[in-house]
Formats: C-alpha cells, structure tokens, sequence
C-alpha cells in the first residue's frame, strides 16, 4: 500500500508504533530524513509528503488549513488502522498536526497515541505585535525573510531557478499559517510533548507553555539549545528524548 501523501523513511515489520512527521514552511519530506537513523526501537517512521515540493513538485500546494486538513484524514485513514501511531510536527507541521488530530477526533477515527508540537506557539496565543502577513510580500522581501529564517540551504537561497521553483511553495505555506484561526473545541485527550529552541526569536518558553491548555493528559515541555530550527542544529538531542517518549507508545 502507497500513497504520494507518504514517504516511508524506515520500514520496520515489527513495529509497534509508526512516527508521522509533518514538516515545516517551505519543506518536503526529506526534511526528516536524517531521522531514519536515529536510535527507535520498534518505530517505523513517515513523513507526510504535501503537494507542490519534491516528489509532487507539479501540484499546486494548499493555501488553507481546513481543505488540507480534510484531504489529509482522508488520505492518510488507511495508514492509521491496525497500529498505535503518533504524530510529530515542527512549525507549521505543528499546526497541522494538531489539526488533523482534532479533525480525526470529529470523524470518530484513530486518534494518535501523543502529539509532539515543535517550534509553534500554543494555538489559543495572541498574535505578536509585529506579526505581518508573510504571504502578501513582494518577492524580494519575502525571500529576504525566507533567509533570516535560516532553514533553506544557502546554495538554494543563491540559485535563482530554485528560488523560482521555491517561491510559491513559501508563499503558500505561509497563506496556510497565517489565515488560520483558531476554533475552540475541547481539550485533547492524549498527551501533548512541546519542544523548542531556547532561542527562537518567534516562539518562546511561554508561548510553548500554552499548549498545556490543549490537552487533558499528559503535557510535557522540552527545550534544547539554538533556534527555530534546533530540530538540526540539536538533532541528536532532539531525537534521543524523541525516543524516550516513544517508549511508552510502543506497547
């Protein structure tokens, strides 16, 4: 069974749980793919593959967070039966976790098991004063702040055909965040694990914190050295208390 949805990036037939892993703005697939050889026991490992990057670079990407949200708990039903799961995300992956999740919720199908939430503040937290709309910039500017965001190759930032190619999925992704509003429904009933960087300009210790508000299990806050994306920088780290965690679900 295959899907463009989902890249499988360590196959294990004895798994007990399998790991999703959503990517952040602007990124594919292969953004977890260092992650097939960290330590997980019994973990088979996939990352959610969005239209309009990578392998599925000729579709057009999502702009909204409901129409793929809906397509993704479509898509992906086949893949959420017979085995615990659980889901990672980091930014705007995130955000789509935590909404798939609920949307599962809705539907009356398999819940995961946890849902880790890296480098995105709690979904009921103000807007930051100077957020501005990243999607309605010009694009000079918005490869300006695609730079300072500090997570695309340096050798893409200076390749203008790349950039070309990388533009709209930016844009796109960026429209997905920042017309999304949150709806309040009832806390989750799973466990919630927060991570971040100590010194992400965007996304701070409190804002990490409110999680909390979203679920009525369990809820944990871990924090590591570097930035929005420490999940490189301290991948190690990241991924052993990652594993840590996983333990509990692989039974």
């Amino acid at each position: 069974m295959t899907t463009p949805w989902l890249r499988i990036l360590k196959s294990d037939p004895h798994a007990k749980v399998r790991l999703f892993c959503f990517s952040y703005a602007g990124a594919g697939a292969s953004a977890y793919r260092a992650w097939a050889a960290a330590p997980f026991e019994h973990v088979e490992l996939l990352a959610v593959q969005l239209p309009g990057r990578e392998t599925r670079l000729r579709e057009a990407p999502f702009t909204s967070v409901t129409p793929l949200v809906a397509t993704l708990a479509r898509e992906l039903a086949p893949f959420l039966d017979g085995k615990p799961f659980v889901f990672f995300g980091h930014s705007m992956g995130a955000l789509l976790g935590y909404e798939l999740t609920r949307e599962l919720r809705r539907q009356g199908k398999p819940m995961p098991r946890a849902l880790f939430v890296s480098g995105r503040r709690g979904p009921d937290t103000a807007p930051e004063p100077d957020d501005r709309p990243r999607h309605l910039l010009k694009d000079d500017d918005l490869i300006a702040e695609v730079r300072d965001m500090n997570g695309t190759d340096d050798g893409v930032m200076q390749h203008s055909e790349l950039l070309e190619l990388l533009l709209p999925i930016f844009r796109a992704d960026f429209a997905v965040c920042e017309n999304w509003r949150h709806e309040h429904e009832q806390p989750l009933q799973i466990p919630i694990h927060a991570l971040g960087g100590a010194d992400d300009p965007g996304v701070s210790r409190a804002h990490l914190e409110a999680w909390v508000r979203q679920t009525g299990g369990k809820y944990t806050l871990d924090m590591f050295e570097g930035g929005h994306f420490y999940v490189h920088d301290a991948r190690e780290q990241l991924l052993a208390r990652v594993g840590t965690y996983l333990r509990d679900y692989a039974i």
